[in-house]
């Protein structure tokens, strides 16, 4: 059978490292292996019985199955979520709007179709959730990055790139993939670049509705608007597959948004009012609560164990909550210790997937998730790891 070709923009389609491990580590998890490599929400915290009855409450609409849902989506919803950001992360400035869209990813995607033209130049933070990158090449920008030095992305590599980034992509309050929330400092300076030199930012604030106390954005410091647009979901505090998220953009931005979105028109009309109605039932900001405090206790117990297990030349980030903490092992290749360790019952994902490429730059890291296990689980797990750090150097 002779190929049928694709189109020339085929050849820039990349997959997902971060995939590829969990895609490896699924079957050991579905065996039992303790699972510091997820990023979802901890089963503790499902509210199945809720969100099915939202669903069934919904449904007694007999039109909702069968329309289409408004570019922007809802503007009932859009309110909400206005709102909802301003209750458990921070003021949404004058000057903004929100577009609901299937996901962060939807979100990220439309604006990278809107900022970035062939040539242009996207910076991401190193280590950063790499998934997001494949959007940027596949619209034909080049990636740069930005090193997290002493705890925060390097400013001064930021400014580097003056005259040639086309945007800037952060996730500046619990960082996947270490856990880390930048200064009030290091938000002043991003946004004094954003102000002073017209750097397009998109912030990932989904780690937001999970912080104990999640600080302002830069988005807050710019003053008026600004190139500045916000991305997230609840998908780290309700599920994931609920593929309901937003964006906050300028308004002068937000009828391309809107535009942008016939080329998919994905925004499910169900789950939006299913969200709509869990939010508005408060059913969200009791979750928001019990999600902080519960993510809190398992990375402060996280950290202990680390304190009293690790080998004296591992360290590690300590982040405030959240799902995630980074470790650092020199001289150990994490991913080829993967294997041992599955073998020692306990998952997590090499640093290496998390890293701009080359990839070797985060070899002797490893991210850690509290989210979905128990902390008994969590403090066994990382016991076990331990261990297979200890025989490295033996």
């Amino acid at each position: 059978m002779r190929e049928v070709p694709l189109l020339p923009a085929s050849w820039r389609l990349t997959g997902s490292a971060i995939g590829e491990y969990l895609d490896y580590l699924s079957e050991a998890i579905a065996r039992g292996a303790i699972d510091l490599a997820r990023g979802v929400p901890d089963p503790v915290l499902r509210k199945t019985s809720v969100i099915k009855r939202a669903f069934e409450e919904v449904l007694s609409d007999p039109d909702i199955p069968y329309i289409y849902s408004p570019l922007g989506g809802p503007s009932s919803l859009r309110d909400l979520f206005r709102r909802f950001i301003g209750e458990h992360a921070f003021e949404v400035p004058p000057g903004y709007t929100v577009i609901v869209t299937p996901g962060t990813f939807a979100a990220f995607d439309i604006l990278a179709k809107l900022m970035l033209t062939p040539g242009d130049v996207m910076v991401f933070e190193n280590p950063t959730f790499t998934d997001f990158l494949p959007h940027a090449i596949f619209y034909g920008a080049s990636t740069a990055s930005t090193p997290i030095v002493d705890g925060e992305p390097s400013l001064e590599t930021i400014r580097s790139h003056y005259g040639r980034a086309a945007a800037f992509y952060t996730v500046p309050t619990l960082q996947n993939p270490t856990g880390l929330t930048f200064s009030d400092e290091w938000r002043a300076g991003l946004a004094e670049i954003v102000r002073d030199h017209g750097l397009r930012v998109i912030e990932d604030i989904t780690y937001s509705f999970i912080h104990p106390s999640p600080p302002k954005s830069p988005m807050n410091y710019v003053g008026g608007e600004a190139p500045y647009a916000l991305v997230g979901s609840l998908s780290k505090v309700l599920a994931p597959g609920l593929r309901v998220g937003f964006a906050v953009v300028p308004k002068t931005w937000a009828r391309a948004v809107e535009l942008a979105q016939l080329h998919d028109l994905s925004l499910s009309p169900i789950n939006a009012a299913v969200t709509e109605k869990l939010i508005r039932d408060g059913v969200i900001d009791k979750l928001v609560r019990e999600a902080r405090r519960r993510y809190s206790e398992k990375v402060r117990a996280a950290i202990e164990t680390l304190q009293d297990r690790m080998p004296d030349w591992v360290s590690w980030t300590e982040p405030e909550g959240g799902y995630y903490i980074m470790i650092y092992a020199p001289g150990a290749d994490m991913s080829r210790l993967l294997a041992e360790a599955l073998m020692k019952g306990v998952a997590y994902v090499p640093g290496d997937a998390f890293h701009i490429p080359p990839r070797v730059a985060g070899k002797h890291t490893a991210r850690l998730s509290v989210a979905v296990e128990s902390v008994e689980r969590i403090v066994e797990g990382i016991g076990a790891l331990a261990s297979v750090l200890r025989d490295v150097r033996r």
